[in-house]
């Protein structure tokens, strides 16, 4: 699957971000940044497989997952949890929200204990033949 990594960015001094609030309301937030870069996950098309009356994680699902969990960083999240994600798809095919299942869901009990603990997600697509990829930014908030 390539050569990725994750990267665990603690500051010093934790970062400040703007989060939006609703109505227009911003609040100064502090977090923690991690930084991860991973395969492109296969679609959600291709997440489950049926079998008769039995559905099942796929094989290419199953595996992408095992090479996530082979990225494990020191620390895994317990509160909430804004994402930032780039995925970089090896060709112009596929939708973007079709990429986030199978990803957020193979990084649980490696980044965060579950996805249910993501409040904010912003997710951009683009195109990289030579070196497609996920650039994902996790924001771990202090203020929980």
């Amino acid at each position: 699957m390539g050569n990725y990594e994750i990267h665990k960015e603690v500051h010093p001094t934790p970062s400040l971000i703007v989060r939006h609030i609703g109505q227009g309301c911003k609040e100064r937030v502090e977090v923690i940044e991690y930084t991860l870069t991973l395969p492109v996950p296969p679609s959600a098309n291709k997440y489950w497989i049926y079998t008769g009356n039995r559905v099942a994680t796929s094989p290419e699902a199953k595996a992408y997952k095992q090479a996530v969990k082979l990225l494990s960083p020191v620390t895994i999240i317990t509160g909430n949890v804004a994402v930032n994600v780039s995925v970089f798809r090896p060709a112009k095919r596929g939708d973007l929200d079709n990429y986030l299942k199978v990803m957020l869901d193979a990084l649980e009990g490696v980044l965060y204990e579950n996805d249910n603990q993501i409040t904010e997600i912003h997710a951009f697509r683009y195109d990289d033949k030579e070196n497609p990829r996920v650039e994902l930014v996790a924001y771990e908030d202090l203020d929980d």
